[in-house]
Parts: structure tokens; sequence; C-alpha cells
């Protein structure tokens, strides 16, 4: 398996980073445009969109048949 880094969230508001507010980096070089080092603004991303992205967009398999509930169940309890 390939095991290169793709997308990458990074949010260090007390970090030595100018960029103190979420971002993602791309995983590396893309032509023309170095990803790696970019600071693409997300805003706040929870977790629970991040490991719906996972299983939807690159096809992890969920280890729960009720994913969908419980990532739904988790964003409510965030939004509260």
């Amino acid at each position: 398996m390939d095991e290169r880094l793709i997308l990458s969230y990074h949010w260090h508001p007390n970090g030595r980073s100018r960029v103190k507010t979420p971002h993602l980096h791309g995983g590396g070089r893309t032509t023309p445009v170095d990803l790696s080092k970019a600071h693409l603004p997300t805003g706040f991303v929870t977790l629970p969109a991040v490991i719906r992205m996972t299983i939807t967009e690159f096809g992890v398999e969920p280890l729960r048949a009720d994913w969908r509930d419980v990532l739904a169940e988790a964003e409510r309890a965030l939004a509260s």
C-alpha cells in the first residue's frame, strides 16, 4: 500500500506558525503548485466530518453498520 500523505488538517492557534486559523495542507507537489506548504483555509472541521469524508470519498471501510447515525449524533452533540 502506498502510504503517502494526501491531506493534512492543521490548527495550531498557539504554535509558531503565522497561520492561527484552521487550514488544510495538500500532500505534496501538484503541478504547477506545491500545495504541501500552502495554508488552504477551511474553517473549523469536526472529526465526524473527517471520518465521513474518509468513508464516502476515499472508500475506507466503516467499522460499524450504523456509522451514519453515530456521526450524525456526534455532530449534533458538537453543535449544542
